[in-house]
């Protein structure tokens, strides 16, 4: 929970700086990382534990590791 919490800080910290002061680097990176995430773990953990591709695209957009890791660590 504090993970998602903290992401969510994080994003909207880059999104404050694209904004505002014209910094997209931030925001760009998290997006990057994260889009890479989706194809890489994000649909392969969804696709194992029954959750839509659709869903799982966006938890793993909006939150990254903090939703897919702990399921990962409950399958082993």
């Amino acid at each position: 929970m504090i993970g998602k919490a903290l992401v969510l800080l994080t994003w909207g910290a880059a999104s404050l700086l694209w904004i505002f002061g014209g910094i997209g680097i931030p925001f760009l990176l998290l997006a990057l990382l994260h889009g890479a995430e989706i194809f890489s773990i994000g649909l392969k953990t969804g696709r194992e534990n029954d959750i839509p591709p659709l869903k799982s695209a966006l938890l793993t957009f909006i939150f990254g590791f903090t939703w897919w890791l702990p399921l990962r660590r409950k399958e082993k």
